[in-house]
Parts: structure tokens; C-alpha cells; sequence
């Protein structure tokens, strides 16, 4: 069995959870707790409401009494906005290694640019999921500090901007 939470939660807007049977075991029943903010906690796929971060599990019971139990870590977060990390390591071990932009009730995005120092453009996307790997045509570029700016259109659509800079280190 799995959790997953289906999407990003902004303080106090719905949130799906789903409950999945990952091994096709025939789960008839479930079981979410805390029932704090769930609209319904017996069943695969409440919808929450939450003011603050809650770790949620789930328990499923097949009809012979077989159960299984996982669970998932809701982070509520005050939005809309874009968060972009302050620093990122791109040395290939797995961790850290891709600057991206995280929207929170962002709908829509318009550009993550990345410049250096002298203002050359680095990497662009208009893609939630790319992100920078500290490279320019594949050579990895020094350690330093790297400006960043985003935009986006939240759920109101209203257009949200942010800048930073962030440091790759090496």
C-alpha cells in the first residue's frame, strides 16, 4: 500500500490524498489518522483541509483481515509564491545536484532564468519540472553566486514575481 498527497498544499485550500493498493490485494476498508482536517477518514481518497504541516497514516484491511498501513507527510505552505533554494551542489552524487523553483499554487509559469555575475543568461524554462545542472553546453560552470528570477500566474491568476540569488558550490 501507498499515500501520496496530490499536490501542494497551501494553507487552509483542499488537498487530495489518495490511497493506492500498490499490490492488488483487494483492500475493502481504510483507515486515515489523525482524522484532524480530513473530510472523511475511511475512505481511499479524503480531501484535507490544513493550517499546519500533519503526517497522516493510512491503513487498509482487505476482507479476509489482511492489513497494510503507509504513510505520507503533508507541508503546508503560505502562498502563492516560489521558492528557490540558496544553495546547490551539482557534484553528480544525487543530492542537490538540479536548482529548481518550487511553486506553491502557482497554475502557470512563466520563466525560471538563471544569470551569472555578468548578467549571461545561464538557463531558462517555462517547465515546473527543469531545472539548472551547473552547466553551460555541458562544462560545468565555477562556483559562485548566481542570480535567479521567476514568474508565475497563481490559482487567482494574479502574476507573482520573485528574485534571489543562489550559490553553487563546487
Amino acid at each position: 500500500m501507498a499515500a501520496a498527497p496530490g499536490g501542494h498544499c497551501n494553507k487552509f485550500p483542499n488537498f487530495g490524498l489518495y490511497a493506492i493498493d500498490i499490490n492488488n490485494s483487494g483492500i475493502t476498508s481504510y483507515l486515515w489518522s489523525p482524522v484532524y482536517g480530513l473530510n472523511n477518514s475511511g475512505i481511499a481518497r479524503p480531501i484535507t483541509t490544513l493550517d499546519r504541516d500533519m503526517v497522516y497514516m493510512v491503513t487498509g484491511k482487505t476482507a479476509s483481515g489482511c492489513e497494510g498501513t503507509a504513510t505520507v507527510s503533508v507541508k503546508v505552505f503560505e502562498g502563492p509564491e516560489i521558492f528557490v533554494p540558496t544553495a546547490f551542489t551539482p557534484n553528480g552524487d544525487n543530492t542537490n545536484d538540479i536548482l529548481r523553483a518550487k511553486p506553491i499554487g502557482i497554475k502557470a509559469y512563466n520563466y525560471f532564468r538563471i544569470y551569472n555575475r555578468w548578467g549571461q543568461l545561464m538557463f531558462n524554462t517555462t517547465d515546473f519540472s527543469k531545472g539548472w545542472d551547473g552547466t553551460i553546453n555541458g562544462l560545468p560552470q565555477n562556483s559562485g553566486t548566481y542570480v535567479w528570477m521567476a514568474e508565475g500566474v497563481d490559482f487567482k491568476g494574479r502574476v507573482i514575481k520573485r528574485k534571489g540569488s543562489t550559490l553553487l558550490l563546487r
